[in-house]
């Protein structure tokens, strides 16, 4: 089985104010779905998710296998489903499963060690760039846009 999410993001930040503020009145997923670093998935957050997400949205939270399952189950319709995902190493684990889809936003990558900064909110290190290329030469469109409104930049093509 494959997924084509309506559109799937790497963001750190899982849900703020441009996913809230600008990318869901853009989308009108019926659900989101958020798959946080297993360090910060606790009640609280899951409290505070569907607190700030409009009633007639749905909120998934959970680890990205659990994502699968929910898919292959009927759980979640990805073609109705903004997927934010806190870690790119997360993104890479559904592309290798077959559940990534066509396109991949890069959204907000916090700065580590050794980076490359693809935007003032985006960057990368080595070992991302290398998770981003195997997917990009299986022809995923990596996508490095904050807000729907700005010029989407493609990576690597528009990084050369």
């Amino acid at each position: 089985m494959t997924a084509d999410w309506l559109w799937a993001r790497v963001d750190d930040r899982l849900l703020h104010g441009q996913v809230l503020v600008a990318w869901l009145p853009y989308l009108k997923p019926h659900t989101v779905a958020c798959v946080p670093a297993p360090e910060t998935d606790t009640v609280f957050l899951r409290t505070l998710y569907r607190s700030v997400l409009p009633p007639k949205v749905d909120l998934w939270v959970g680890r990205a296998e659990q994502l699968v399952e929910a898919v292959e189950e009927g759980l979640l319709d990805p073609t109705q489903t903004l997927l934010v995902l806190a870690r790119l190493g997360d993104a890479a684990r559904l592309f290798q499963g077959g559940m990534l889809g066509a396109a991949l936003n890069l959204g907000c990558m916090a700065p580590t060690e050794q980076i490359s900064r693809l935007s003032s909110q985006v960057a990368v290190d080595a070992e991302d760039e290398a998770l981003l290329q195997v997917m990009a030469n299986e022809s995923v469109r990596i996508v490095v846009q904050a807000l729907p409104d700005e010029q989407p930049h493609i990576w690597p093509k528009d990084y050369a």
